[in-house]
């Protein structure tokens, strides 16, 4: 059976959908509009994470560069690790051979011995275990100059996680470290590789 619609409902339900879809509208505006904001502040705030990271960053070289000048100029004024004496020192020695390269902060030489120190600002033992592996076998290969020299190893720092100067000791590695305004050595158990 037909059913027939009075005019004035279907005005009435037109004027209605109108007004909703108007208002739905308007809704979706508003959101488009928060989420550009919500964009531009997410924006404005990962510009302010990359200076504050890039702040870090600097504060973390200018640690290490200050402790790199520390024991530097400690070992320049009296250059001898434990009992050796070195009669040269250099600073941040690089090379590169083939698709090997490393990077020496401390290289100090006499006639028959070499010591690589590495400095760090906080020394962890990841940094005294690739010291003693990594970085002097490196060495032997970028420098076969030096092939019949001993190689002695030393990690220097301003502060030392808990027991890594144990390990240190362990590893044969001397240690350096800041006291007061002078360098203070322990090559107890230093020894060459």
């Amino acid at each position: 059976m037909p059913t027939h619609l009075d005019p004035q409902t279907v005005l009435q339900s037109i004027v209605e959908l109108r007004a909703s879809q108007t208002k739905t509208d308007e809704q979706l505006r508003k959101t488009d509009e928060q989420l550009r904001k919500t964009d531009e502040q997410l924006a404005r705030t990962d510009a302010k994470l990359e200076r504050i990271g890039q702040q870090l960053a600097n504060i973390g070289f200018s640690n290490g560069d200050a402790a790199e000048d520390f024991f530097y100029s400690s070992l320049a004024n009296k250059c001898k690790l434990g009992k050796i004496n070195f009669d040269d020192i250099e600073r941040n020695v690089r090379k590169k051979r083939k698709r090997l390269k490393d990077e020496y902060d401390i290289f100090l030489k006499n006639g028959d011995c070499v010591a690589l120190i590495e400095v760090k600002y906080k020394v962890k033992h990841e940094h005294i275990a690739a010291l003693t592996t990594r970085k002097v076998s490196n060495f032997r290969q970028l420098f076969p100059d030096y092939a019949h020299f001993k190689i002695y190893t030393g990690i220097a720092g301003m502060s030392f996680e808990p027991g890594t100067e144990d390990f240190a000791h362990e590893e044969g590695v001397a240690i350096l470290k800041q006291k007061g305004d002078h360098m203070e050595v322990d090559a107890t158990d230093m020894r060459a590789f």
